[in-house]
């Protein structure tokens, strides 16, 4: 059950991080690697 939901809140920061990547880019700013390392913080303690 708890595998689930962290799969879901992993998901959830991906859909997240992508739509804000999208959103950002569009104003020509590039938050790929704030994104990125920030991701890889979550996934880090998460797991």
């Amino acid at each position: 059950m708890k595998t689930g939901i962290r799969y879901t809140l992993v998901l959830g920061y991906i859909r997240y991080f992508v739509y804000l990547d999208k959103l950002l880019s569009e104003f020509g700013i590039i938050p790929k690697v704030w994104g990125v390392k920030f991701l890889s913080i979550q996934f880090h303690y998460s797991i």
